[in-house]
């Protein structure tokens, strides 16, 4: 796989996600497009921040790492590259886990992105999300291989591990491609926005599955480093069906109903 200094032209002193720097750079070193990197979160997470990164150097990054295990997130000329760690991408997989049970439990047509990079050149952004879903809009990309957000709908629920802060304000981002829902966990508690003019406010229920008891859901998700894959999905399946299809029938009796 190409370096990020292979791409940059920059000195081997700015390292690869997960590889440590060989040396320290020296004060005569040239340091553009700027770049940093931090080893501030949990051990073992490297990040590295690039200053006055343009496009082409984001498409060059994207293509050179490819399905390796590195997020790039682009922002107007600043660019961020993080290698997730387990209990990062742990969480990640109960998500799409528990989006799958749910939409099957309840017959919601779906598909799922995963960690799919959506990008807008025209606002200058760029992610992957931990996990996302079309729901709403899930006809309009059926039999596409590939997706393009200049012509393609956004998922309409993203997934954001924050686990560790990000330099960059990956909500903005979200907002910036049009993402209409997005939950963010930062292993402790859920929160749930809603785009509304281009910007997300707070919500106390989810656009796509509104019956589920946030609360309760975010207990069963804190239990993904704790417990096996198949006791965590029997735990969900369990709760599934004497908790959340109780709520929905209710629901479709008597009116919907948000629970927390």
């Amino acid at each position: 796989m190409a370096t990020v200094e292979s791409i940059m032209g920059v000195p081997p002193a700015v390292a690869v996600p997960g590889q440590p720097a060989s040396r320290k750079p020296s004060a005569t070193e040239p340091t553009s497009p700027e770049a940093r990197s931090s080893a501030g979160g949990p051990q073992g997470e490297t990040r590295i921040f690039l200053s006055r990164a343009n496009w082409a150097l984001y498409e060059k990054l994207l293509e050179a790492i490819g399905d390796g295990h590195v997020r790039v997130t682009y922002d107007r000329g600043s660019l961020e590259l993080m290698a997730p760690l387990y209990e990062h991408d742990a969480y990640a997989r109960s998500f799409g886990l528990f989006v799958d049970r749910l939409a099957v439990e309840f017959e919601i047509p779906y598909q799922c992105g995963g960690t799919t990079t959506f990008r807008k050149r025209a606002a200058e952004r760029g992610l992957e999300a931990d996990e996302c879903f079309w729901i709403k809009n899930v006809a309009k990309i059926l039999g596409k291989k590939t997706i393009d957000l200049e012509i393609d709908p956004p998922p309409d629920l993203a997934v954001e591990i924050d686990i560790t802060k990000s330099s960059l304000n990956r909500l903005e981002i979200y907002a910036a491609l049009g993402v209409a829902e997005v939950w963010r966990f930062d292993g402790e508690s859920l929160f749930v926005y809603h785009l509304k003019d281009g910007q997300y406010v707070l919500a106390s229920q989810s656009l796509a599955f509104p019956i589920l008891p946030l609360g309760e859901f975010t207990e069963i998700l804190k239990k993904s480093t704790i417990v096996d894959r198949l006791q965590l999905s029997h735990i969900f399946n369990d709760w599934l069906r004497t908790r959340v299809v109780p709520l929905w029938k209710q629901a479709q009796g008597g009116g919907q109903q948000s629970s927390s």
